[in-house]
């Protein structure tokens, strides 16, 4: 071997090896979609300075994305849900906690924060993609997408699970939504920080054990008497 090939052997290894831990770096940027990676990030979280039973303005540890709130903040009865996407006593109480929204027109909010159950499927994507739909003004419409889909995407993989949390999001948003910035905000840190942060507030309350689960004025609250203290309180 010539010494001249020998140094375009070395040099061509050497370019490999850059562009190697180049593409290694990209694709290590992108968030994991595992419940462990979540649990990763809630442990870099001081959570002690934040009130769970207040509605949190948007900070750098919520990825500077904001509550994701069904109807007006400033409504006089705040009810906070932890919900898991993927939990279907969730799906089916979502209907009961919309109708309560609509029937108190503009006397009762509720603020929406994912908690994850470890073993359900495709819950942290599922919140990432609720999200990501947020940052475009579509979390309700496509929220509620989610959960009447459930049964479709729960098994849903890959490339397939993706494509069909985009079909939620065009139909969810109905047409109107940038499809490439749903997918790009799917991916991004902020949406990332944003579902650990919610995680997180969730995993301040020792007495959560399940979804769904409900607080209102610092009191918890069972699904059954949801309603009837929703309305003692509006009286």
């Amino acid at each position: 071997m010539s010494k001249k090939f020998g140094i375009l052997i070395g040099g061509l290894i050497l370019i490999f090896m850059i562009v190697a831990s180049v593409l290694i770096a990209g694709n290590s940027s992108k968030p994991s979609f595992s419940f462990q990676s979540v649990v990763n990030r809630v442990m870099k979280i001081d959570l002690s300075s934040y009130d769970s039973d207040t509605i949190i303005s948007a900070n750098a540890d919520s990825g500077n994305l904001p509550e994701k709130i069904e109807g007006t903040a400033d409504a006089p009865v705040i009810i906070y849900e932890y919900a898991d996407y993927a939990c279907s006593h969730c799906a089916e109480v979502n209907t009961i906690v919309n109708k309560i929204v609509k029937d108190n027109n503009g006397k009762v909010a509720v603020v929406f924060r994912n908690y994850l159950i470890n073993y359900f499927k495709n819950n942290v994507i599922a919140a990432s993609a609720a999200t990501a739909a947020d940052i475009q003004g579509y979390w309700a419409e496509y929220k509620d997408a989610l959960f009447e889909n459930q049964a479709t995407w729960y098994n849903l993989t890959g490339d397939e699970l993706r494509d069909y949390l985009g079909e939620l999001f065009t139909k969810a948003s109905d047409g109107k939504g940038d499809l490439d910035k749903f997918y790009k905000d799917l991916d991004s840190e902020a949406v990332a920080e944003r579902v650990a942060f919610e995680f997180g507030l969730g995993a301040q309350h020792e007495d959560l054990e399940g979804t769904p689960y409900f607080r209102i004025n610092g009191q918890v609250v069972s699904v059954s008497d949801l309603r009837t203290t929703v309305e003692e309180l509006i009286k």
